[in-house]
């Protein structure tokens, strides 16, 4: 078991070194030595908070404001392809690829109140990770350790909306506005193998960054257009990570996995997976 557990942790350091730690790629159960799983995933991301953040706010004439802000994502879709293979009995390594669509971004000026709402269109997303078993026993109970680091760049938020005035932004502004985000996950997960049923229970650690960046150009003034360009970093709120789901083997090489993430973010998550 310490021999797993040094290399799993060497193994997630040299790939945090290079800024990839790994999307672990499906459920927190391990593909057998010398096998490949490929699986199919599609996550409903109800609600993910950030912390409260200072937005940078520069006029194309005059001196730049910080403004306080609040922020969060909500109802965005993720589907993924996972790639996980088995190195041993006790190692797999992951990769997953696929888009993110149709979410929302909520950012909020503290000070005024005011309420903004806004479009996340669809964007590349990749990940890698790592699992490792820590123990096993007769009986079917399983701990396996995982890292996973999940991202996306230059995703395009459009349709600013004033909810708490009742306005669209593009009414007045054009606007120019895109955001990256990465997120590192450590998780430990318990799970009991019962026939075709596979229940499991994980807690974990989970750190993301938003970069945001935009610049809006009045409409109003055509000849001499004001303009603004916006800054800010964003962070998770919540760092700790629950998960629990449960595997159900239809055949032995098909796999249907449900899982429900929570307190970090609330996700809910429906994959199903080939071994071969």
């Amino acid at each position: 078991m310490l021999r797993a557990v040094a290399l799993f942790v060497g193994i997630t350091l040299v790939l945090a070194g290079f800024s990839l730690a790994g999307a672990a790629g499906g459920p927190p159960l391990l593909v057998e030595k010398g096998k490949l799983s490929l699986g199919l995933r599609a996550t409903y991301l109800d609600e993910m908070e950030l912390k409260d953040h200072d937005l940078k706010r520069t006029p194309s004439e005059g001196e730049a404001v910080l403004e306080s802000r609040s922020a969060s994502f909500e109802g965005d879709c993720l589907y993924l392809v996972d790639i996980v293979y088995g190195v041993n009995d006790w190692l797999n390594l992951a990769a997953s690829l696929g888009l993110a669509w149709n979410g929302e971004f909520h950012n909020n000026d503290k000070a005024s109140g005011n309420q903004w709402r806004s479009k996340m269109d669809g964007v590349f997303v990749w990940g890698l990770g790592a699992k490792a078993r820590l123990f096993r026993s007769a009986s079917g109970i399983d701990i396996v350790a995982e890292a996973g680091y999940l991202r996306y760049d230059d995703r395009t938020i459009s349709d600013w909306r004033n909810t708490s005035a009742g306005y669209a932004a593009d009414k007045y502004w054009a606007t120019d506005d895109h955001l990256d985000y990465w997120q590192v996950d450590f998780t430990v997960t318990g799970s009991w193998t019962m026939g075709a049923f596979t229940p499991y229970l994980g807690v974990g650690y989970a750190y993301g960054e938003a970069d945001f960046s935009g610049n809006w150009r009045s409409h109003d003034y055509p000849a001499q257009p004001i303009s603004y360009a916006y800054d800010a970093k964003m962070k998770l709120k919540d760092n700790v990570k629950g998960l629990l789901g449960c595997r159900l083997k239809i055949t032995d090489a098909c796999n249907l996995t449900a899982q429900a993430s929570f307190i970090s973010q609330r996700a809910f998550s429906l994959g199903l997976s080939w071994e071969f």
